[in-house]
């Protein structure tokens, strides 16, 4: 899911330099980010290379935050999963 994350990334932020705006893809990005991490913790690192990526493009587009936003998704529904099926949050 890590790797997919990367790819979905590039592809929307290639598109989006071609002219068309491919918002779904950020969230399609950080949704398999979130579910890189809650498989494994250490995916972690995930956000490096996204770092990274802004920071060797020197600019941080709105579209960015969709990509935590879908990251954010899962981590909660997993957090309201284990909730209401544990009574404990962080279960895991």
């Amino acid at each position: 899911f890590m790797v997919l994350s990367y790819y979905l990334f590039l592809k929307a932020e290639a598109s989006r330099e071609q002219g068309r705006r491919a918002p779904w893809g950020f969230a399609a990005a950080g949704l398999a980010a979130g579910v890189a991490f809650s498989l494994r913790e250490s995916a972690a690192v995930l956000v490096l290379p996204f770092a990274a990526y802004v920071i060797w493009k020197r600019r941080l587009r709105p579209e960015y935050a969709l990509v935590v936003a879908g990251g954010l998704f899962v981590l909660v529904a997993e957090i309201l999963f284990w909730w209401l099926a544990a009574d404990e949050p962080f279960f895991r």
